[in-house]
């Protein structure tokens, strides 16, 4: 099995998304190379806002009528949502709430249709053809899965840590669905940059804002709003969106996650 190897970051990158922007093979050539030395990426207005409003709408209802459960990366797996507080089975831990779609599934948003364009630049950037992964099952070593996630004031959170660079991803993108000084005031994602250092993404984004990284750069999400008082059922705080591929459970090749603090 390959190993994950910690990284830091080293500079940023704010770009404006047009429909056009990953059409030219100039800068997607650029971005490429750039990422692969560190570099990261915030692309503004990646998707639409007020879709995504609906959505962390929507999300909060399933979140306060169901019950959080679990179920096996298996052919069929049915989407479902689960509760992070510091599990010891997770590769890497955090406080959070988790609401995981699969394209095998239908929902009401038609989500894997929505998040297209962001797994098209994804693969792009990552050196792939446009729809790779698209149509994996879990029979596949990788397959795709849109991870919404909601880390509730009070603490909500995720250590540090390094994801797997290799044949299924360079990068993983994140979409943000909320926004700090409006709807927490503290915490958020950071990246490590050369000096040990970390850099506060949050600070940089809107609702909408994609952020593109090499998924081996140290990165993490800070305790949002710590001092305040913890109300998982309000579902106020950070929420993002993980763009992801990952392994199936037969995939014994690709390292987990390296967790670097915590």
């Amino acid at each position: 099995m390959s190993e994950v190897i910690a990284r830091r970051a080293r500079k940023l990158h704010v770009v404006e998304h047009r429909p056009e922007l990953f059409d030219d093979t100039r800068f997607v050539e650029e971005m490429r190379a750039n990422i692969r030395d560190r570099d990261f990426y915030v692309v503004k207005n990646l998707v639409d806002a007020t879709v995504l409003g609906r959505i962390r709408a929507y999300l909060t209802g399933v979140g306060r009528s169901s019950l959080p459960s679990w179920s096996p990366l298996e052919e069929g797996c049915p989407d479902f949502h689960r509760v992070q507080q510091m599990n010891p089975r997770s590769a890497v831990q955090g406080i959070l709430q988790q609401f995981m779609f699969h394209p095998w599934n239908q929902n009401v948003f038609d989500l894997f249709d929505l998040f297209a364009p962001v797994y098209r630049y994804r693969n792009l950037i990552s050196g792939f053809e446009l729809d790779s992964f698209r149509e994996n099952t879990p029979s596949d070593p990788y397959c795709a899965r849109l991870v919404f996630q909601y880390y509730p004031k009070g603490g909500g959170m995720m250590n540090r840590h390094s994801d797997p660079v290799g044949e299924h991803q360079l990068t993983v993108p994140t979409v943000q669905m909320s926004k700090k000084g409006v709807d927490y005031e503290s915490g958020g994602l950071v990246v490590i940059g050369e000096d040990g250092e970390p850099i506060q993404v949050d600070d940089h984004l809107d609702i909408g804002d994609g952020v593109f990284f090499n998924a081996e750069v140290i990165h993490g999400v800070e305790p949002v709003d710590p001092g305040a008082t913890s109300d998982w059922l309000a579902y106020e705080g950070r929420w993002m969106c993980l763009v992801a591929i990952i392994r199936s459970a037969a995939n014994r090749t690709t390292p987990t996650a390296l967790q670097v603090d915590g």
